[in-house]
């Protein structure tokens, strides 16, 4: 019964494990409840040639591949392991690409809230990426105003190019413009009161801004990030609140003064 319960919360932990021959050498994944490892065999006594601890996350492979077998992800013939990390009470997730290469696997690339798409149906993967350049939790404040923003996010898209990962992001503008057009639409609904602002329409608007930078369009986000925190009030203070806000957000952005 003890090695039966064991087995069930292995699984619902997301445990996973696969073997597969490289250059003559037997390797197998486990991941477990707290941590991923690579053994490769050699003459007969295992190694660990890969460890990745949990800590307070959960490894889990990477849904979108088919991975009984270690893919040939980079698409050059060298193999990989493409797993995420989880922290559930955060909802938050890493997807971590390692790289195997000269008998050994090394991590290639992290992307905080990684996904795995293509992008140009190209046969090759893309990663889009989402981090938080001002930090998870920015408070933008003055004396008549204070809210927490929580979900402005800069997205990336990374690809394997040259034996590295590097961002793709000015390959796909229809891309950004389709996430423009959807966060105009948001903030829309949303809609500022007065100088109320909710930290999600802050945090939109932060992340469109971020999307027209990705364009190249720096200036015009800026312009549109401007325009939606102004005030639609005549009381008095709020103009000046508003342009408080305005300049801490310039200087985290570090908007040249000409803009």
């Amino acid at each position: 019964m003890k090695a039966v319960l064991a087995a069930l919360l292995a699984l619902s932990a997301g445990a996973a494990e696969f073997s597969e021959t490289l250059n003559g050498v037997p390797y197998r994944a486990v991941l477990s409840e707290d941590a991923v490892k690579i053994y490769a065999t050699l003459k007969g006594k295992p190694y660990v040639v890969f460890f990745h601890p949990g800590a307070a996350e959960t490894p889990r492979l990477e849904e979108s591949l088919t991975q009984k077998r270690f893919p040939d992800f980079f698409k050059d013939g060298s193999r990989a392991l493409v797993y995420r990390m989880v922290n559930t009470p955060l909802g938050r997730s890493t997807l971590f690409v390692a790289r195997y290469q000269k008998g050994r696997f090394a991590r290639a690339g992290a992307f905080p809230e990684g996904r795995l798409v293509d992008l140009d149906e190209d046969g090759r993967w893309e990663i889009v990426t989402e981090s938080s350049p001002l930090g998870r939790a920015l408070t933008v404040a003055c004396p008549r105003f204070s809210t927490t923003v929580m979900a402005a996010a800069k997205t990336d898209i990374m690809s394997w190019r040259g034996g590295k990962f590097v961002s793709v992001a000015a390959r796909f503008p229809k891309f950004f413009e389709q996430r423009i057009s959807d966060g105009q639409a948001k903030l829309s609904a949303i809609g500022p009161s007065n100088l109320d602002l909710s930290g999600e329409y802050v945090g939109r608007a932060l992340t469109l801004y971020y999307d027209y930078a990705a364009l190249g369009r720096g200036r015009a986000g800026w312009s549109e990030l401007s325009s939606l925190v102004a005030p639609k009030s005549s009381l008095p203070g709020v103009a000046d609140c508003a342009a408080q806000i305005k300049a801490d957000l310039r200087a985290k952005l570090s908007i040249p003064a000409d803009w």
